[in-house]
């Protein structure tokens, strides 16, 4: 049944029942109507959401072979490199506006 036709079919019953309670078959009825109508839904919910952490799984798999993968190479580089060698470091050039930088630093200007 599906959640429509649940609507449906409770709009009937309800005409039905009018002001009275219902009784406790037609609850045990109703119940097991809804049921029918959002056990769907709900199966429907959860297949989709194990379908998205399989989804999301799988990316931090590969994004895990990817890190992997990078950290054997930089490895293998630096197996590579004679012992001693001493890198030189670029300074960092000075930024053009400097009133921009401390602003964004929190710095007073002067």
């Amino acid at each position: 049944m599906k959640p429509v036709e649940f609507v449906l079919w409770l709009n009937g019953a309800a005409e039905i029942v009018g002001d009275q309670p219902p009784t406790p078959e037609q609850w045990a009825t109703m119940r097991e109507k809804l049921g029918e109508a959002v056990g769907g839904l709900v199966a429907a919910r959860l297949l989709e959401r194990a379908e998205e952490t399989l989804r999301a799984d799988a990316r931090r798999k590969n994004d895990k072979a990817q890190v992997d993968l990078e950290t054997q190479k930089t490895l293998g580089l630096a197996r590579a490199l004679p012992v001693g060698i001493i890198f030189e470091v670029p300074e960092m050039p000075e930024p053009h506006n400097l009133g921009l930088t401390n602003h964004i630093l929190g710095k007073g200007t002067a």
